[in-house]
Parts: structure tokens; sequence; C-alpha cells
């Protein structure tokens, strides 16, 4: 029987397939999306899984509430999200444009937050987007 994950490990591999699904769920046929910041188009794989807040804020490191508009996390590219240091200005004022005034107020209060998360945390959604990402064919 061999050792179970350990969480760094866990939290490796969600990050790997949140960021996947985050830069294919909007994209065309051809694999192409947008900049949410500077609106550029580009193949998804070009593209980075940039973040309003921070990654290192856990309670919104993986936000993607598509029930609730809530999205911390949008297809950047590169220049935005690297040298641009994802232009979190910018990116809040298009929150609030897209997705309703106060947007990007709540996730920066829900970033906040503090919470664990368990090693069955991470195992249910390694499985949930996996599953997503098999829907959308990859």
């Amino acid at each position: 029987m061999s050792k179970p994950k350990s969480i760094s490990k866990l939290k490796k591999q969600l990050d790997t397939l949140f960021s996947k699904y985050v830069r294919l769920h909007t994209a065309d046929h051809d694999g192409t999306n947008t900049c949410f910041t500077c609106k550029r188009r580009m193949h998804y794989k070009e593209l980075h899984a940039g973040h309003f807040m921070s990654r290192k804020h856990l309670a919104t490191r993986w936000l993607y509430d598509e029930d609730n508009n809530l999205y911390n996390v949008l297809p950047q590219c590169p220049k935005c999200n690297l040298f641009g240091q994802g232009e979190q200005y910018l990116y809040g004022v298009y929150l609030d444009i897209k997705y309703g005034d106060g947007t990007a107020e709540a996730i920066q209060q829900m970033s906040k937050s503090s919470i664990k998360l368990t090693r069955a945390d991470y195992e249910e959604q390694i499985k949930y987007y996996t599953e997503k990402l098999r829907e959308l064919g990859y």
C-alpha cells in the first residue's frame, strides 16, 4: 500500500486542475480565451489563472462560485498577471462592472476568513475539478 499524498502535493494537484479549468471554462472551441483585465485573446495554454486576492488567502484561493458570480480567479495574460502584478485595481473595477457593485469588496472580505482544509477537502475538490475538466473534454 502506498503512502498517501502530502497536503502540499494535494494542494499543488488542486492548483493545477483548478487553473486549467478556469482557463478552459469560458474558452471557445479552439481553446482561445480572453484576459480578464486587458481583453487580449490568447490560447488557454498561454493564459494564467490570475487571482484578484492573492493565492496566500486559502479562503479565496480557489474561489470560482458560478452560482453566486463570485470569481477570485479568472484568465489573465502573462503581461497583466506577472508584469502587471495582477492589475489588482483594474481587476477589482472589472469584477464590479461584470458581476455587480460590491463584488470586489465581498471577495476581499472573504479573503480575510481563516480556514483550515483537510485532506478530504482537497481530495473532494480534486475529484470535482477532474470531473469538470472531463465534461469539457479534457
